[in-house]
């Protein structure tokens, strides 16, 4: 999946250097973030470790190009660092009470095919890649993160489980106004695990980067 992922991005950036009106722009906004449940499975039986408690508020800021190849229809890759993550908590059937705030920052790269139905109206859809910046826990009034956040999951599971790589499929509505200002509204739905671990015939996966995104936009 993350070839074929990466092998589209690949082509549709190759086919952005055809005869295309170019316009480039910056853009930032909120999002509003979750992550998927981590379920442990061995022999067969699955069980929750982690589950959704809510989402986690945070923002997006970056720039992007729009190729435009006709008045239907264009290509627009972006550059985005997005501050993602969720609230989870431990299965409170099996552990103690505990609820935690999960940040997941990423240099995310999104390559977006343009749909125009109508003038100044765009439908966007296509893959992206996130890359990895930072992590933390927050409970409690304390933080862990960067290596301390690693090490504390070393020392339950003997190896960090998380994933320096995402990959997501994105679909945006984008409106122009007054020809330059932008309003979008878009979902990321995650497609890879930020927690992944397998060891002797047990696994552990879940984290998926879910974000629901609002941003303004200015081309030039």
């Amino acid at each position: 999946m993350k070839k074929i992922l990466l092998i589209m991005m690949v082509a549709m950036l190759c086919a952005a250097t055809a005869n295309a009106q170019i316009k480039f722009g910056a853009k930032a906004g909120v999002n509003l973030s979750s992550l998927s449940d981590v379920k442990a499975e061995e022999a067969g039986a699955s069980l929750s470790i982690f589950e959704s408690d809510g989402m986690l508020a945070g923002f997006h800021v970056g720039g992007f190009v729009n190729f435009s190849f006709g008045q239907y229809i264009g290509l627009q890759p972006e550059l985005l660092f997005s501050m993602q993550g969720g609230t989870q908590k431990l299965n409170p059937h099996i552990y103690d009470d505990f609820a935690m705030d999960i940040t997941l920052d990423y240099i995310n790269i999104p390559i977006l095919v343009d749909i125009k139905p109508f003038a100044n109206f765009s439908v966007l859809v296509g893959p992206q890649i996130g890359f990895n910046m930072y992590k933390s826990i927050s409970s409690g009034g304390e933080t862990m993160s960067g290596s301390d956040f690693d090490k504390a999951f070393e020392e339950e599971f003997g190896k960090s489980p998380f994933k320096s790589l995402d990959f997501a499929a994105v679909i945006a509505l984008q409106y122009t106004f007054i020809e330059h200002l932008t309003v979008g509204a878009r979902y990321n739905i995650g497609l890879t695990n930020a927690f992944s671990i397998s060891e002797s015939g047990a696994s552990a996966k879940g984290w998926k980067n879910n974000v629901f995104q609002l941003s303004v936009g200015w081309t030039f």
